[in-house]
């Protein structure tokens, strides 16, 4: 067995003895990764002689050989349970172990499942989107006319069930990209059930030769220096705009900061010409998380004075009186979606009386932050870093646009030598 593999041993738990003087036979999982152990029942129990003689002997008697049997089985049970999970955790084990009946077979559990864990989380917006993505599973089974739409076996679903589920929401009316936000979730939901050992990996329908997911399409999310100067000295029209205006900016100028990130900030981060923060998106999940250094200037000052709470003498208070700690985390949902909203409706109407893109929203700011430090020379590894991202190939997803709009110029202007 892999050294850095979970050892599986048989033991009497000798602290309770039973009532005919029989100790329980204790299944014993050690892990040497984190040097924790557990144990977990069965339905044995043998005086510590017999257990000798039955377990730790060489060669048992004939009458002890069937019981011997039973006890490997338990054993080689235990290992195969173990073969699926990688990275190896107690958790995972129990739920594997302790799982309803059949239903580790069922996408649509695990759906369940997985929605269940990210409200623990209180990623209520990433919860949601599942909870999506499975009513679309759902309605698809009832357009093949299936009577069980709370089931969905892993096995049902091949490459061909997916060509054939995509067109169904292509005829929906469904976005490329909220094709693609659906799928994904549904890949997710495999690769979570074969590192937990509910199903095999050859079951996966995804990848090259099988189902190839196709990315939504990019939209391009960053605005031009132009069109940058142009919505800072605009006028706005009226105290939202303004507002959306200040706070459209205070995204821009701190890293691209988003919307959960500035209603979540604390006066205890602020420091004496800069403040650190981490991003909820990344903090509460597997991925690392990386922290971001912002410093302060004069408009990022002039949003905590001007928009920010009065008493701040508390390090713990929020400096922007939008959300409450007393409020749960569905409700902290509900208020982040409005100011969103509220942001992204009266920037759009101040950008359009500008003549700039009436499509621009709160994204528009973290691309634009990105874009303009590429635009200003600064290598990848840099952007990567201000923006908090644990892969650079997220942060070449936010530039995308951007470089092929650099390519495209690179290139014409080739031309343009060859010809003049």
């Amino acid at each position: 067995m892999n050294e850095s593999r979970p050892k599986v041993y048989l033991t009497l738990d000798r602290r309770r003895p039973k009532n005919d003087g029989t100790f329980p036979v204790k299944l014993y999982i050690y892990d040497p990764a984190t040097t924790r152990s557990k144990r977990y029942s069965t339905t044995l129990s043998f005086a510590p002689e017999e257990f000798k003689s039955i377990w730790q002997t060489t060669r048992p008697r004939a009458t002890y050989l069937a019981i011997r049997e039973d006890l490997r089985a338990i054993i080689s049970k235990a290992e195969k349970d173990l073969e699926g999970i990688h990275p190896f955790s107690f958790e995972a084990y129990e739920a594997k172990l302790f799982r309803p009946s059949a239903e580790g077979q069922n996408a649509l559990w695990h759906y369940d499942e997985r929605i269940r864990s990210l409200k623990e989380l209180k990623q209520i917006g990433t919860a949601s989107w599942y909870k999506c993505s499975k009513k679309s599973l759902q309605q698809f089974l009832e357009h093949q006319k299936d009577r069980n739409i709370d089931r969905l076996n892993f096995d049902k679903i091949t490459p061909k069930w997916l060509r054939q589920y995509d067109f169904f929401m292509q005829e929906s009316g469904k976005s490329k990209t909220t094709i693609a936000m659906y799928l994904r979730a549904l890949r997710a939901v495999f690769v979570d059930a074969i590192k937990s050992g509910y199903i095999d990996r050859s079951q996966h329908p995804f990848g090259e030769g099988k189902y190839e997911l196709k990315e939504g399409g990019r939209v391009k999310k960053a605005l031009s220096r132009e069109e940058l100067k142009l919505l800072y000295i605009s006028e706005p029209a009226n105290p939202e705009q303004q507002k959306a205006k200040d706070f459209w900016f205070f995204s821009y100028l701190c890293n691209g900061m988003n919307v959960k990130d500035i209603i979540n900030f604390r006066y205890g981060q602020i420091g004496k010409d800069s403040f650190v923060f981490e991003r909820i998106k990344t903090k509460n999940t597997n991925r690392q998380s990386q922290p971001i250094q912002v410093f302060l200037n004069e408009h990022v000052r002039y949003v905590i004075q001007e928009y920010g709470n009065q008493s701040t003498g508390r390090p713990n208070q929020l400096v922007f009186p939008i959300l409450s700690d007393t409020d749960s985390a569905e409700r902290q949902h509900m208020k982040t979606q409005a100011f969103t909203r509220f942001i992204n409706q009266h920037i759009k109407k101040l950008a359009m009386a500008n003549g700039i893109t009436g499509e621009i929203s709160t994204y528009f700011a973290r691309h634009s932050f990105a874009t303009g430090l590429i635009r200003n020379g600064k290598p990848i590894a840099f952007v990567q870093e201000a923006l908090g991202h644990a892969s650079s190939k997220t942060t070449q997803n936010y530039i995308a646009g951007f470089l092929n709009d650099e390519k495209k110029e690179a290139a014409e202007a080739t031309y343009q030598d060859l010809i003049s």
